[in-house]
C-alpha cells in the first residue's frame, strides 16, 4: 500500500520519488487511469507523474484509499501533514465540523464511495469514512428523535384466537394450526398505524451497527451520548430488515431528514455487508472511498461563524445568488459582508491568489448581496478569507481581530488553527 500526506506536490518540497519496482507498475499498464485518479465529478484525487527515474507522486484535497488502475496497487491518503510534521486530528474537526444542524443539501458532495469495485482490507485505523458516515447519521437521528419519530402504516401477520382481522392467510393458518387441531386460531394479515415500519427499523438497524463499531472507538466521546440519547425512542421498534428489503428499498424524498438519514442508514448496512461481526473487527474491508477535506473546513468554518456575537450573528452557508453560489455572507457586530474558506497551505504566506480575489471580489460586488447584506450600494462589502494555519495560536474565528495582510483595500485574510493529533 501507497501511503502519502494529503495535499502533497513533490515541487513543494522533498519529493516523494516512486522506483517501479515498489509501485509493480508496468509499462504496458501506465495509463491514464493510472496516472490520474479522480471523482465521478472530475475533482483530482492523485496523480502520477512519470520521470526517467521513476514516478513522483502527487495529491489534493482529498484524503481516502483506492486502487491505483489495474495495477493490483492501493493507493492510501492520510489527512495532511504541515512543514513540521504535525498531523490533523481528523476525527476532532469531523465532529466539530458536523455537530451542528445541518440541512441534508449542505453536505452534498462530502464524499464518494465506489461500491463497484473490489473492497480493500485495511486496518480499522485506516478507516476515514465510517466516522464520516456515523457522525452524519448520529446527528441526523438525533434531531428526527428531538421531533419525534414519524408513524406510518405497516404491514402484519398475526396468529389470531377466536377473530378475523383483514385478510386470512389460508395456506399457512391450515399449516400453523389446523394440522395441529387449533380451529379456532387464523393467520391474518392487515395494516397497523405506529412506529415499527421499515423505515424505522432501518434506521434502528443502523444504529445498532454504529453502536457496535464506536464502542471500542477512543474518539467521539459525544457521539456515544448520541447512540443514548436516541436508544430509548427506538423501545417499540423491531430491527428485522434483511438484505433483500433494504437494496430494493426507496426512500421517499418528500421528509427531507428522514430522506438523508435512510440513506446514510443503507449505505452504512451495506459498507459493513449487513453483517454485524465487520463492525467489531481490527482488520476491515472497505470500498473505495474518497473525502473532501476542503468541504470539511467548510463545514468546520460554518460551526465556528454560527458562534459570533454569541450566535447572533446571520450566518448564509451557500446561499444562491444569480446561479452563484459564495461560501458564506454574514451579518455580525464586526464584520458584514462576503467569507470564503480556503483549505490552502499557500495562505500562510503574505500571498492572496488572484483567482481567489477575483472570484471572492466578484460576489461582493453583486446587487443581490447587498440587498441581503442590507448595505448601502455607495459602500464597498468588506472581504475575508478564512484559512488554516497551524502556526496560529487560535482555534477560534475573532472577526474583530481580522489580518489586514493583503494588498487590497477591505480585502481580509484570517488564518485559524484544527485541532492536531498525537499520533
Amino acid at each position: 500500500m501507497l501511503t502519502l500526506p494529503e495535499q502533497y506536490n513533490y515541487g513543494d518540497g522533498e519529493d516523494i520519488l516512486l522506483s517501479e519496482e515498489v509501485l509493480s507498475i508496468k509499462k504496458e499498464d501506465f495509463d491514464e487511469d493510472v496516472k490520474h485518479i479522480f471523482l465521478a465529478s472530475k475533482n483530482l484525487c492523485f496523480s502520477l507523474n512519470k520521470t526517467e527515474q521513476g514516478y513522483r507522486a502527487e495529491t489534493s484535497y482529498y484524503i481516502g484509499i483506492d486502487h491505483i488502475g489495474n495495477t493490483g496497487e492501493v493507493i492510501h491518503v492520510q489527512p495532511k501533514l504541515d512543514n513540521e510534521h504535525r498531523k490533523i486530528d481528523y476525527y476532532s474537526v469531523l465532529e466539530q465540523a458536523l455537530s451542528g444542524e445541518l440541512k441534508p443539501g449542505e453536505t452534498k458532495g462530502l464524499f464518494e464511495i465506489k461500491f463497484n469495485q473490489p473492497f480493500i482490507e485495511i486496518d480499522q485505523k485506516q478507516d476515514y469514512l465510517s466516522p464520516l458516515l456515523f457522525t452524519q447519521f448520529l446527528h441526523l437521528l438525533k434531531s428526527i428523535v428531538n421531533k419525534g419519530l414519524r408513524k406510518s402504516y405497516y404491514r402484519v401477520e398475526r396468529n389470531m384466537t377466536a377473530k378475523v382481522k383483514g385478510k386470512i392467510l389460508v395456506g399457512a393458518t391450515i399449516r400453523s394450526n389446523h394440522v395441529h387441531g387449533r380451529i379456532d386460531r387464523t393467520i391474518c394479515s392487515f395494516e397497523e398505524y405506529g412506529l415499527d415500519h421499515f423505515e424505522n427499523r432501518l434506521l434502528k438497524k443502523a444504529l445498532q451497527f454504529v453502536s457496535a463499531n464506536l464502542h471500542s472507538h477512543k474518539a467521539f466521546k459525544s457521539l456515544r451520548k448520541t447512540i443514548a440519547y436516541c436508544r430509548p425512542s427506538f423501545s417499540k421498534v423491531s430491527e428485522t430488515v434483511n438484505e433483500n428489503q433494504v437494496n430494493n428499498f426507496k426512500v421517499n424524498p418528500f421528509f427531507k431528514e428522514y430522506a438523508a438519514a435512510l440513506k446514510l442508514a443503507k449505505l452504512i448496512l451495506k459498507r459493513y455487508g449487513f453483517k454485524m461481526e465487520n463492525a467489531t473487527s481490527q482488520k476491515v474491508s472497505i470500498p473505495p472511498f474518497w473525502i473532501d477535506m476542503s468541504k470539511i473546513f467548510e463545514l468546520y468554518v460554518y460551526q465556528q461563524l454560527k458562534l459570533i456575537d454569541d450566535g447572533k450573528a446571520k450566518v448564509w452557508y451557500e446561499p444562491v445568488v444569480d446561479r452563484l453560489i459564495p461560501d458564506f455572507l454574514i451579518q455580525s457586530e464586526h464584520f458584514t459582508g462576503v467569507i470564503d474558506a480556503k483549505y490552502k497551505p499557500r495562505y500562510k504566506t503574505n500571498k492572496v491568489d488572484v483567482s481567489d480575489f477575483r472570484q471572492v471580489l466578484g460576489y461582493a460586488r453583486m446587487t443581490k448581496v447587498y440587498d441581503k447584506l442590507e448595505i448601502d450600494q455607495e459602500s464597498l462589502i468588506d472581504c475575508l478569507i478564512i484559512y488554516s494555519d497551524q502556526a496560529n495560536d487560535s482555534e477560534n474565528i475573532i472577526l474583530n481581530d481580522k489580518v489586514a495582510e493583503t494588498s487590497y483595500v477591505r480585502f481580509w485574510k484570517l488564518g485559524i488553527k484544527l485541532p492536531e493529533s498525537d499520533n
